[in-house]
This record gives structure tokens, sequence and C-alpha cells, in this order.
């Protein structure tokens, strides 16, 4: 396989580039969507250009892949969007909106993707730094997964030998000189082991196992056979610091309770510079003892989680107040589109009451005029109406007695005189069902059926307003399970108030500088205690 990549700044264009045929020939064999709440490309590329505009700062939102197959290779839309999937998650992309669309107009088979590179809960927009080697790294994967033809590019040779393309320029030149096998590769070959660990303690016996072990280096970990070492998350996304954490703990608790054959975590911090910065004790300030390291509570960690858990609940909210003004936005959509649809209904009533004046079979004359405005065109069929009713159909007689009702006459006239009528309903019957199409294109596109096209929205909006109450319920559950702001910053005053001078060195090293910032805002009660440790920490 072979995969190649672009940004762009429109999702319309791409999808409209996507999905039109082409020569006047469909070739789109199927679609499929990621974490929208539409299947239509249309539709779909609208929602992601409503979620790009929540970060006004990004001007190439859009992400595009186009992975093609071996001409010799069969391959299913099971198979296909499974290298999709993968791709996506390898990518870092796996919880952004995608679609995906595979043609059928070449040899062999392919797919796009477009992918909207702002996350939608955090509206943080997606970095595309070392994309090709993860994409390069998966198709390698997936070729020997599905015994699909191997297509090699040019960055997977390198000097006619075969090169894995997570490994840098300068890895693969060391381990050319010294004739050893990367180290990332070494591990790597011992990931889905090491994924497997159910503590710290089993994720370093299986290192140990291969003779590698792990350290805390800065914010995150490092894997070392003792001369050369690698980063932890790019053995594998889910051995990084911040997911270990999530799924085996604590890591300093955990080296903590072991006690003192365990090597504690380094103590060199990086400065929010990106220098590297040996914590010192400042001229009157009390460095903490070695028995309150030991064995007291770790305030520097503790406030640092308080100021992450305000970060949570911070996307939390914002995540609840986007889907609120979503939710609002479609009731009020929904509700506009049936205001339109009962006025075009009321509107067409009472044309068809009209022509019960004109014709004597209405329902036929109905059937007749709006197939002549299909065929000729409404305002060809409105005047015909007008000026030649009988082309539509029998008019309705009007009888009159005379000669003391022993006579009687039947004329036309009357009926004549309500086809100006009908017309005139007509055209307001046509305005009502343009105001309907208009509501509807503005929610999937080209309508050309008025309310035929109405009910097939009205049915997405409908699911997607309760798809959104669900998702705005859970957000709910998600934010009342957590401590309120008020708590978790009171919590964290109380806990700045009890600092040394090695635990605000420590807690900043474990924060960014906004964080770091935002903790000294809230601690403002107790800057008679930080204000020393500021100027000394050069902040």
């Amino acid at each position: 396989m072979i995969a190649v990549c672009s940004s762009g700044k429109s999702f319309g264009a791409l999808a409209d580039y996507l999905t039109e045929p082409k020569n006047g020939v469909d070739r789109v064999e199927w679609t499929s969507t990621r974490n929208l709440p539409v299947d239509d490309p249309d539709l779909a590329g609208r929602v992601m250009e409503a979620t790009a505009a929540e970060n006004v700062r990004v001007e190439k939102p859009v992400y595009h892949i186009a992975v093609s197959f071996h001409p010799g290779d069969v391959v299913t839309q099971q198979q296909m969007e499974r290298v999709a999937d993968r791709l996506l998650d390898e990518l870092g992309l796996g919880n952004h909106q995608a679609l995906i669309v595979a043609h059928n107009d070449r040899p062999h088979a392919h797919f796009h993707i477009m992918v909207n590179r702002i996350d939608p809960e955090t509206t943080r927009a997606w970095d595309r730094w070392q994309d090709y080697p993860a994409m390069q790294r998966v198709m390698r994967e997936q070729e020997r997964a599905l015994g699909l033809h191997e297509v090699r590019s040019s960055f997977h040779e390198r000097d006619g030998h075969s090169r894995e393309s997570h490994v840098t320029s300068g890895e693969y030149r060391e381990a050319k000189r010294t004739g050893t096998e990367p180290l990332l590769d070494r591990i790597k070959a011992h990931a889905p082991e090491l994924r497997a660990a159910q503590s710290w303690e089993q994720l370093e016996s299986k290192l140990a196992e291969y003779g590698f072990e792990v350290e805390r280096k800065g914010q995150g970990l490092v894997f070392t056979d003792g001369q050369t070492e690698v980063k932890a998350s790019r053995v594998h996304r889910e051995l990084s610091f911040g997911k270990l954490e999530q799924r085996l703990g604590s890591y300093d608790e955990a080296h903590r309770s072991r006690g003192p054959d365990h090597e504690a975590p380094s103590t060199r911090q990086p400065t929010h510079g990106g220098t590297v910065r040996e914590p010192t004790v400042g001229a009157g300030d009390r460095a903490p003892s070695p028995l309150h390291q030991a064995h007291g509570p770790d305030l520097a960690r503790e406030a640092a989680e308080l100021v992450r858990d305000l970060s949570r609940l911070k996307a939390i909210e914002r995540a609840i107040e986007r889907a609120q003004e979503n939710l609002a936005s479609d009731r009020a959509h929904f509700d506009q589109l049936e205001s339109a649809a009962e006025r075009a209904r009321y509107k067409s009533d009472q044309f068809d009451q009209t022509l019960t004046k004109v014709y004597a079979r209405p329902e036929d004359a109905r059937e007749h005029f709006d197939q002549i405005a299909k065929t000729e065109g409404f305002e060809r069929a409105a005047r015909r109406m007008e000026h030649h009713p009988e082309a539509f159909g029998t008019l309705r007689p009007t009888e009159h007695k005379a000669v003391f009702g022993l006579v009687t006459r039947t004329e036309y006239d009357t009926a004549r005189g309500h086809a100006g009528d009908a017309a005139a309903q007509a055209y307001a019957a046509r305005a009502a069902t343009d105001q309907l199409r208009v509501q509807i294109e503005g929610h999937r596109g080209p309508a050309v059926e008025g309310l035929r096209d109405y009910s097939g929205v009205r049915a997405e909006l409908g699911d997607r307003i309760r798809n959104a109450e669900q998702h705005l319920d859970k957000l709910g559950t998600m934010r009342d399970a957590r401590p309120t702001r008020g708590e978790l910053v009171r919590e964290l005053r109380h806990t700045v108030r009890d600092f040394g001078h090695g635990d605000l060195n420590r807690f900043a090293g474990q924060v960014t500088q906004p964080q770091y910032d935002f903790a000294l805002r809230v601690a403002r009660g107790a800057r008679h205690v930080l204000l020393g440790r500021e100027e000394g920490l050069g902040r």
C-alpha cells in the first residue's frame, strides 16, 4: 500500500471532489464516517466546518489522506475500513471527525480520508509532525496482517536495505555503524507484553527480562539498555507516561511504597523554557526534611493533580457549552423546518381547495399541473392555468335555472373566473415550497422534492437532537461526578499554602507554564509564602 497526505482549507471543496462524478460517471464505491452524527458526505463536511470554526487560529483544518493498494490486491470494504481506522489511531486522530470515501475509477483499489484536524472535544489542532513515518508503519503492518502485496516507498528503503520507518535517520546511522539493531526496534518487538503489564512492578520486571530499564526523565519516561535511551511514547502511544499512570496508577507512589532499595525518580526538572534545572534552595527557604520526603504527603504532586483536575473540569464545561449551543441550534432549525413544512402544506391545501372550484376532477387537474410544471416549468404551467384552464381537465359546470325553473342552462364562465385564483394559489404554494427547500438545503444540500425531502431531513435532525441530548447527559454526569470548581480551587489554595521550597520546585516541573501561573493566581492569598520562591524560580 502507498499513502500520501496533504492539508487544506475547505472541507466543502474536498467533499465535492471526493463525491462528484468524474467525466459524468459516478466513481464512489462506498462512504463511511467517524465521530460524526451524520453519514451524508456533504453534511459531514458542513459539520466539520462548524467544528473547525471553534478554533479560528488554524488556517488549514483539513487533513487529506489517500491510500492505494497494489493492482493485484482484492480488498473488501471491511479491510479498507480496518486500514483507515488503524491509520487514524496511529496518527492520534481516533477521536477526530473523519469521512472515508472509496473510489472505483482506477485499476487498483483506493480510498480517501478527509479528517478534521480540530479535536471536537478540546478544539485543539492536531499536529502533523512525523505523520508520514506513522503512516508507513501502518502500511507495512497491515500488508502483513491482511496478506497483501508489499508496496515499498522511498522512505521505507535506504541504501537498498529494508528500514522500518519509525527509526530516525540518526538511529539508523548509529545502528549501521555499530551493527546492532536500534534500541527502538528491540523494545518495540516486546510492546504487546509491555502493554499487558498490570502494575509498574510487572512492567519493570518484563523490561529487565530483556535487558532494559525504565527511568523517569523530565515529565515523561524513557526506556534504556544502559547506553542509549528512547522515549516510552515512541515505542507505543499506550506506553506514554500519562497513559501508563492512568492504567497503572501513580509512578511516584508505586516507587515510594517499595522503599529505598528502588531508585527514586530523577529530581531534575525541565524549566518551561525547555532547559533542565537542578532545584536549589534559596536563603531563608526551608528544605523538606528526608523524613518528609520519604513519608510525608507529596504536596507538589497533589497540587499538580488538582490543577489537572481543574483543567479536565474546564474541558468538560467547554464541551457542555458547545453541546448546548449545537443542541439549541439544531432545535431551532428543527422548529424552523416544521414551521416551513406546515406553511407549505397549508398553501398546497389552499391550491387544491381552489381547484375544486375550477375542475370537475380537481385531483386529476393537480396531477396534470404538477407534471407540466416539472417538464415545461412552473411559470408556463401557472400561465396556462390562468389563461387556458381547459388544458388541465374538464371544467366544473355551473347550472342556472330559467323560465320559472323549467329550463336549465349550463355555463363554464364561473370556473374560468376561478382559474386566475387557482394560478395565484399555485404561486403561493410554490413560494412556500421554496422556503421549505431553503431550510432543507441548509441542513443537507440541494433538495428538489420539497415535502418529500422534508421527511428525511426531519428524521435526521430528530436523530441528531436525540443523540446530542444523550451526549449532553453523559457530559453532565461526568461533570457532576467531579468536585466543583470552587472545591478544587479551595483545596489547591490550601495545598500551595503548605508548600516548602522543594515542593514548589517539584510542582513547577510537573505542570505547564499556564498551569503554574494559574496556581500562583489561585494562591494569591498566600503570596507572602510564594514571593521569594517565585523569584527563585526565575518566573
